[in-house]
């Protein structure tokens, strides 16, 4: 996404930074998965290493056909090779549910201030043409 906001943390002390939306989202990829769930219904996934730690966070919406729509900042792909392109060399990427992962990392590692807030509310408030996918079909991912 190319789109970019004026950020600043003292509006009236320093000029605003002019900030890649989509660069910006994409590492607060936990933010924008939980987001898209409360406001769309999408359920919320994480692609974790062998490690078990969390690589990336996004949202999936079942089609018809049993084919999967992926939702992130990047935007939407039904085709998972594109979707999981920039983590690959990974070893032994999984899926699994988001709210499984953020049950074992203390609660401070994916912050989320005011500045990720306005992001996140400004990104799903201006593409609800989008991510306007509240159907869901159940998860085959348990």
């Amino acid at each position: 996404m190319e789109a970019t906001l004026p950020v600043s943390i003292a509006e009236e002390r320093f000029e605003p930074a002019v900030v890649s939306v989509g660069s910006f989202l994409l590492g607060y990829c936990v933010h924008l998965a939980k987001a898209l769930r409360a406001k769309c219904g999408l359920p919320a996934f994480a692609l974790v290493d062998r490690g078990g730690e969390l690589v990336h966070a996004y949202n999936i919406k079942w089609t018809p056909d049993k084919g999967k729509l992926y939702f992130d900042a990047r935007g939407i792909t039904d085709r998972s090779d594109l979707f999981i392109e920039p983590f690959q060399g990974l070893p032994d990427l999984k899926e699994t549910a988001l709210d499984t992962v953020l049950e074992t990392v203390p609660q401070w590692t994916f912050m989320e201030d005011e500045v990720s807030d306005a992001m996140v509310r400004w990104f799903v408030e201006n593409y609800t043409d989008i991510w306007r996918m509240k159907e869901n079909k159940d998860s085959p991912i348990d």
